[in-house]
């Protein structure tokens, strides 16, 4: 029976670089979903720096970009017969500053969940400093071996000698065999022959095949729409799947929230999209979500967008900057038509401005000091045609309307 999407399912997170993904990765992913739900599935490092104090790392963290490394764990994940329904891939970036900066990252960049599994005592003890705020338990998971091989090194020396020997086969049996065929269609053997054995490589020719995906990249404060209307952001995603065979959301504004403009956490909207997609339906194996941090430079943005996600061969704009970025990089770029300020047309800044209007109309609370579900009514009220049924269940969820209500406060 196909899992079903559920407002407050109980998820466990895990953070691995995945360099590649092992079968001792696999064990870990499976007694997360032994005992929750959902599982949320952090790709670290997901736009590895140059550490000149790990050298031995470095060349590891060169191979796979995050986005790539979204597409082979997600493959090998399913070849394992795991089904997709019930995890999500999260690349989440290093953060140059603390531990605990990074770990409140996390949070912010993923999905609500409640234990954090893992292998690495450091990252528990990282975790554990910010447990209680967070309001989720850490498990460290003992009994599943955490590799020490560099694969990496092994392949490259296999294809230095074109031949198995004993001591690579031995050494990459912890790889399982379907993560060897999606790094063939990514084209990961070359840059491992160019980057360890000095090879040659073609760049521009990398990967065999794009699959067939559709980016559609947006800040969704909030996921807007009716879906049996197709109106709004969630019609736009129907509308991509309907020609696609995968969407994925590239979130962006990822770092921001708590701002009239951009209220909600990645991780919130994360849930409110996923949910409100898969409650239409929509299987959630077709649906990636993937928050991107903004940078200082809207040139250089196309391309950390590409390096975090799965790859695409289309991208869905609704502005002329994301035409021309994309249609430079060889990608079709599919225009949509937007009404924006016409009469009935749908926004995020017209569900926000209507949402803080009637909160400091109708304010009222109730005992744990949240805002009543009277007053929420109200809000669900005026926002019917605006927002899908959906939505607003994960968005009352999630805490928007708490959110809202402090900044239309903020505001007076």
């Amino acid at each position: 029976m196909t899992y079903q999407a559920k407002l407050n399912p109980s998820r466990g997170l895990v953070i691995e670089r995945f360099q590649p993904i092992t079968n001792y990765d696999i064990q870990l992913i499976r007694r997360v979903l032994d005992e929750n739900d959902e599982a949320v599935i952090v790709v670290g490092s997901a736009a590895a720096k140059k550490d000149p104090n790990r050298p031995e790392k470095d060349l590891r963290d060169r191979i796979m970009e995050g986005g790539e490394r979204v597409e082979l764990v997600d493959h090998v994940l399913r070849s394992e017969g795991i089904e997709p329904n019930r995890y999500m891939l999260i690349p989440v970036e290093n953060v140059e500053t603390n531990d605990r900066q990074w770990a409140a990252e996390v949070r912010m960049l993923t999905p609500r969940w409640n234990t954090f599994y893992t292998r690495n005592s450091t990252n528990a003890v990282i975790f554990g400093r910010s447990a209680k705020v967070g309001g989720y338990d850490v498990r460290m998971v003992r009994d599943i071996p955490v590799p020490t091989t560099d694969y990496f090194s092994c392949m490259a020396d296999i294809l230095k000698k074109s031949l198995r020997s004993r001591f690579a086969r031995k050494k990459l049996a912890d790889v399982p065999y379907s993560a060897f065929e999606i790094m063939e269609g990514l084209g990961t053997p070359k840059v491992i022959d160019a980057i360890y054995n000095w090879g040659k490589i073609e760049v521009e020719h990398l990967r065999n095949k794009i699959p067939e995906a559709a980016l559609f990249l947006g800040g969704f404060q909030p996921f807007t729409g009716v879906y049996e209307n197709r109106t709004g952001h969630i019609g736009v995603a129907r509308k991509i799947l309907e020609e696609n065979e995968n969407l994925i959301l590239a979130i962006g504004s990822g770092q921001v929230s708590e701002t009239p403009s951009d209220p909600l956490t990645s991780g919130q909207r994360i849930e409110v999209i996923r949910y409100s997609l898969m409650a239409n339906g929509i299987d959630g194996g077709r649906i990636t979500t993937i928050p991107i941090k903004n940078i200082g430079s809207n040139f250089c943005y196309p391309d950390k967008v590409v390096s975090l996600c799965p790859a695409f061969n289309r991208v869905y704009a609704g502005n002329n900057y994301t035409q021309r970025a994309y249609s430079q990089r060889d990608i079709e770029v599919v225009m949509l038509e937007r009404n924006d300020g016409a009469e009935g047309s749908i926004s995020g800044t017209k569900v926000r401005q209507t949402t803080m209007d009637l909160l400091l109309q109708h304010r009222q609370y109730d005992k744990d000091r949240n805002v009543s579900d009277e007053t929420v009514a109200i809000v669900d009220k005026a926002l019917e045609q605006m927002v899908g049924e959906g939505q607003r269940e994960m968005l009352r969820q999630v805490g928007y309307y708490e959110v809202m209500d402090f900044l239309a406060d903020a505001r007076k």
